[in-house]
């Protein structure tokens, strides 16, 4: 009785959340700048427009039609609304199929917006945590699963990138869980192929920590609470952060795979000169 009211406070805990913003007073792409690339959504704490990111030859991505997020199945009626008046024509959900079906995507009953699934399986995607885990067992793991998306799921990116390439699937927001690790490798590769720098990607990708940082407090003190107080906290946020670490873990993959991110693009990903141009064009101005 005592570890179910513990649960349950921690539960009324973690639905806490800051006032919605009314839909008339939310951004749309035309008024976005670099300082609220988040957007503003009842239930996602993590979408954000890739737009404005320079590339190294002078270019800019256009506001608009690439988000990155997390998990869509907590939406309020007001986000469902939001999705349709940024124009959405896809989600694509990196989710496995357990995943999914825990947590179905949330839109709009009247909806045109498809839903595409590419199930990327992988271990930093298991968010269950014992007691006896370490934060240095746990990074441990995340590496793995980094690794992993470059040597067991080069075919799924392969097949979202090649998808960008047509200027129908526009306005496209793709997702996972935590929209940090599936779908920040997603948006390393995408920008790698628009000649954004790395510095640039590694900030974009770190910056999950920013705008996921009251979601993991929350889902430390749930955990915390749900293990009487026995989970290792250090492990916890460990394994909902990301650390440059992680990232390089892909990149370090690519480079002994590939030989260099031009190839990966080329031979994994299929991105040749003229993908990679029609690319180009599509998102740039």
């Amino acid at each position: 009785a005592l570890r179910l009211s513990l649960l349950m406070a921690g539960i009324l805990l973690l639905a806490g959340c800051e006032p919605s913003v009314e839909l008339s007073d939310r951004p749309l792409p035309t008024e976005q700048k670099p300082a609220d690339r988040r957007l503003p959504f009842d239930g996602a704490h993590n979408f954000r427009d890739l737009g404005g990111y320079q590339t190294a030859d002078g270019k800019t991505l256009r506001w608009g039609l690439l988000y990155r997020s997390d998990k869509l199945s907590e939406l309020s009626a007001t986000d469902e609304q939001y999705l349709e008046q940024l124009n959405i024509r896809r989600i694509v959900d990196f989710r496995s199929i357990e995943e999914r079906n825990e947590a179905p995507n949330r839109i709009a009953p009247d909806s045109s917006i498809r839903i595409v699934n590419k199930p990327i399986a992988i271990q930093g995607a298991d968010k269950r945590t014992r007691s006896e885990t370490q934060a240095s067992e746990m990074a441990g793991f995340l590496k793995v699963a980094n690794r992993q998306m470059v040597e067991e799921f080069t075919p799924v990116y392969r097949e979202y990138l090649h998808e960008l390439l047509d200027k129908g699937n526009y306005p496209t927001v793709f997702h996972c869980t935590a929209g940090k690790d599936r779908t920040g490798f997603a948006a390393a590769l995408v920008l790698s192929a628009l000649n954004v720098p790395r510095a640039t990607i590694m900030e974009d990708y770190l910056a999950s920590n920013h705008y996921n940082a009251k979601y993991i407090d929350r889902m430390v003190t749930l955990i915390e609470i749900g293990s009487l107080f026995q989970a290792n906290e250090e492990a916890v946020r460990a394994l909902f952060r990301v650390e440059k670490s992680y990232l390089n873990e892909a990149f370090a993959a690519i480079e002994e795979h590939y030989g260099s991110m031009d190839n990966y693009l080329t031979q994994g990903l299929g991105l040749g000169p003229d993908e990679r141009r029609r690319l180009q064009e599509i998102q740039l101005y």
